[in-house]
């Protein structure tokens, strides 16, 4: 049974979302009919006009329940038949105002939060404790030589280049005369290393029932000091949800959004409470790794944080 709003005409699936759409805040459909509301009241008492021209009405009242739209619900039969029926997906309602933004959603933190026990030390902590921190007070791009230089060598680390194509950039006429403070792929790498640690890598030789033409080197990091990494980066401060939520579509909390790690809300209702929880997501991904290892493929393990909002 297809319905339609009486002030922007939009279609609806049903007069149950005609009636939604009609309570959603921030729509002119809202504010239209609290003005015919307004009308009503003015007709059925005149001496209350007066009144009405020097108040203004809300953007967030709800239309009274008494005011009949023509596309209302008529019947206590029809009325009980689209209370059981679930909301449409393709409702233009759910998500979006009629002036095509996002509307707010309603949320409700759960009683399980997390706390703050104390303070760690966060990355700049470390940047700060560094051994070579009191270069960086002369020098901000320490250990490059200046911003120029610090690029290049940036470009280069993060480059799929390989180390003897590194070293053959490096090697052109052009580019050697220009003041780098590097002149190899080497020289480059041992700069990168002067700057805070991050999580450090190990290895250990594994052994195989069947003999190999080389040994076996198995590297990882430590997972725990990966979370740490992400957990105290600069980047991630204000992105991080520790607080889990119900997010719901719109004020009369008929659909429960779930989207962001913590609106599930199931899991942390098992935590005491002050207690967080963090989600780790592992994936692998088939790569190739050029430098140092002679073009030889890898599937790494790939570690995140479920913490961090996915928009970051």
């Amino acid at each position: 049974m297809i319905a339609y709003c009486p002030n922007c005409l939009k279609e609806f699936a049903n007069p149950w979302a005609v009636t939604r759409h009609l309570n959603q805040p921030r729509t002119s459909c809202l504010r239209w009919a609290n003005q015919l509301e307004s009308a009503s009241q003015i007709l059925l008492d005149p001496t209350s006009q007066e009144d009405e021209h020097t108040t203004e009405s809300s953007p967030n009242q709800t239309p009274s329940s008494s005011l009949d739209f023509p596309m209302d619900l008529e019947s206590e039969a029809l009325l009980g038949h689209w209370q059981d029926t679930d909301i449409p997906v393709d409702d233009p309602d759910c998500l979006y105002s009629d002036e095509g933004v996002t509307v707010n959603l309603e949320s409700d933190v759960l009683g399980s939060t997390a706390k703050v026990y104390g303070r760690g030390q966060t990355f700049q902590d470390q940047f700060n404790v560094d051994a070579y921190a009191a270069h960086c007070k002369e020098n901000i791009y320490y250990p490059f030589a200046s911003l120029q230089d610090w690029e290049l060598g940036s470009f280069l680390l993060h480059s799929s280049l390989s180390m003897a194509a590194t070293d053959e950039f490096l090697g052109l006429k052009l580019v050697k005369g220009l003041p780098f403070s590097f002149c190899t792929a080497k020289d480059l790498r041992g700069r990168a290393e002067l700057l805070p640690p991050v999580p450090k890598w190990q290895y250990r030789v594994i052994s195989t029932t069947h003999p190999t033409k080389q040994p076996v080197h198995f590297y990882w990091r430590d997972p725990l000091d990966c979370i740490k990494a992400l957990f105290n980066h600069p980047l991630f401060a204000k992105e991080l949800d520790l607080t889990p939520t119900h997010v719901y579509d719109t004020v009369e909390r008929t659909m429960q959004i779930y989207s962001e790690w913590m609106t599930g809300g199931h899991r942390m209702s098992q935590l005491p409470d002050g207690a967080t929880l963090l989600g780790v997501i592992l994936s692998s991904n088939k790569t190739n790794i050029t430098n140092m290892t002679g073009g030889r493929l890898a599937y790494l393990l790939l570690i995140s944080l479920a913490n961090v909002k996915m928009a970051t």
